[in-house]
């Protein structure tokens, strides 16, 4: 004899407040937008007393760890929107504040004078930057109607001077890494990197922060990934009803571990991404810069 039980299941992920991540600066859809380009004062002023996000992180009770931050992909669509690579990067180039803790050259001696042009911790090299990619962000035409010439910039050799990457990855929307992207997000842009560190300012032509395929040709950049515990209450209804509610959330900030750990590429490694989804990652993240194969895309070579 077999028995064969209609089980229908509702998932409730909702009864902890979602924390829109439009709340956590509250300065409006545009603030925003231009902060993830290197704009506003967050990116301007030096050690601006005015940044703090301890209120949202604080290590243990704050949203961003016990709360799901929405991700900003339809509020600031532009550099986040369909993220075809299914990995976010930001990079900055320039070091605001003189804790003496960021590793990068702002010196506490005398922030006034060695702020102003002070390098970030210098963790990789920016081969090129495609402004097709992201017109919205730069304001330039990123092609001639008439020719289909795109506009780009090539950093050949260490000619960008110091600039420091940090991302983060996921795989597939049933993973924790996917639901929990607006809480990375917002741990690596805003906490980790700007309060903590001061690390300000896009490359030129690029996104501060936006999906890989948006941003700059790079060799490699650090990682954070969220490790998640959640705890839920599973309800035996009639009819074979069964009810899933989520009651908390832990979620904590860790180097990605890898082959080589808090390395971006070796993340992703973990992950199995598709073909195409790898391959299209690869353009950006590249491992060593090429001025050969990023000018070929640009009907362009390199002699010698």
């Amino acid at each position: 004899m077999s028995f064969i039980a209609n089980i229908v299941c509702s998932y409730n992920y909702f009864p902890i407040i979602l924390v829109s991540f439009k709340d956590i600066t509250g300065e409006g859809w545009q603030f925003d937008n231009n902060f993830y380009d290197g704009g506003t004062y967050l990116n301007e002023e030096y050690e601006p007393e005015t940044v703090s996000f301890e209120t949202i992180y604080d290590g243990q009770t704050g949203p961003a760890n016990n709360r799901i931050i929405s991700y900003p992909d339809d509020y600031i669509e532009k550099n986040f929107g369909s993220c075809e690579t299914n990995a976010v990067v930001c990079c900055w180039v320039q070091d605001r504040y003189a804790d003496g803790n960021n590793n990068g050259n702002c010196s506490a001696e005398d922030p006034e004078a060695t702020c102003k042009n002070a390098d970030p911790a210098d963790n990789t090299d920016i081969c090129g930057v495609d402004l097709s990619l992201a017109p919205s962000s730069n304001h330039v035409r990123g092609s001639d109607s008439t020719d289909g010439a795109k506009s780009f910039s090539l950093f050949s050799g260490d000619t960008e001077g110091a600039a420091h990457c940090h991302g983060f990855a996921w795989n597939g929307e049933d993973t924790t890494g996917y639901r929990y992207r607006g809480n990375n997000l917002f741990y690596v842009s805003m906490y980790d990197h700007l309060e903590q560190r001061g690390y300000v300012r896009e490359v030129p032509g690029a996104p501060m922060c936006g999906c890989v395929e948006k941003m700059p040709v790079i060799s490699r950049a650090d990682c954070t990934q969220t490790d998640v515990e959640e705890s839920f209450t599973v309800e035996l209804g009639g009819a074979g009803n069964i009810s899933i509610t989520l009651d908390s959330i832990d979620v904590t900030f860790n180097a990605c571990q890898g082959a080589t750990n808090n390395d971006l590429a070796s993340y992703v490694d973990t992950l199995n991404f598709d073909a195409s989804t790898r391959n299209l990652f690869d353009e950006f993240i590249v491992g060593e810069c090429d001025d050969s194969k990023f000018l070929s895309k640009f009907g362009y070579s390199v002699t010698r």
